[in-house]
């Protein structure tokens, strides 16, 4: 599978799909309309999931797209506990593992910081 930015949105193309055919865009987060919605995808593991940013009208958030087949954008402060909402903006996931660890960084009572998000078993 590859990667690359086109339309400003997270695309990829199937390795398998003729030539210039196969190309889908990844979803981005709701939350506004027009020429500043966009998606970056910046990492991809082994299951095939991909993580990166989207930004809407509310800024920038870390997302993960969970099925490459309807790519849509989940945002990731939504996976943490309730209790760290009010502290956490996690707005770029940077890398996932191939268990599902996922690293980048965001802002924690509004200072840049790194995130490790581990799955629940």
């Amino acid at each position: 599978m590859k990667f690359m930015i086109k339309l400003q949105r997270a695309s990829y193309k199937d390795g398998n799909s003729g030539k210039n055919k196969g190309w889908r865009t990844f979803g981005v987060l709701s939350g506004g309309a027009g020429a500043g919605l966009s998606s970056i995808a910046l990492g991809l593991n082994d299951a095939g999931l991909a993580v990166g940013w989207s930004r809407s009208s509310t800024g920038y958030k870390a997302v993960v797209w969970e099925n490459y087949q309807a790519p849509v954008a989940t945002d990731l402060n939504l996976k943490i506990p309730v209790a760290d909402r009010a502290n956490w903006v996690l707005q770029y996931a940077t890398g996932i593992n191939s268990s599902g660890k996922i690293v980048g960084y965001g802002l924690k009572n509004g200072s840049q910081r790194a995130f490790l998000l581990t799955p629940l078993p």
